[in-house]
């Protein structure tokens, strides 16, 4: 008895919506697929998004 194999289904690839290369993290911002490069460790935003240099240009 020969039993069926399931088809093999590629992983989805996101793409960063900056550079386009691949991606594994998104924006908590707005959303979208960011990669590593463009993306603000300490907010979690991407660089469209992030203040974090805005904050810190204000303390001083």
């Amino acid at each position: 008895m020969t039993t069926a194999v399931p088809p093999i289904v590629p992983a989805k690839t996101f793409r960063c919506y900056i550079c386009k290369e691949t991606s594994t993290e998104i924006c908590i911002y707005c959303t979208k697929d960011t990669c590593g490069l463009h993306m603000c460790e300490r907010c979690k935003r991407c660089t469209d998004c992030c203040t974090c240099y805005l904050d810190q240009q204000k303390r001083r």
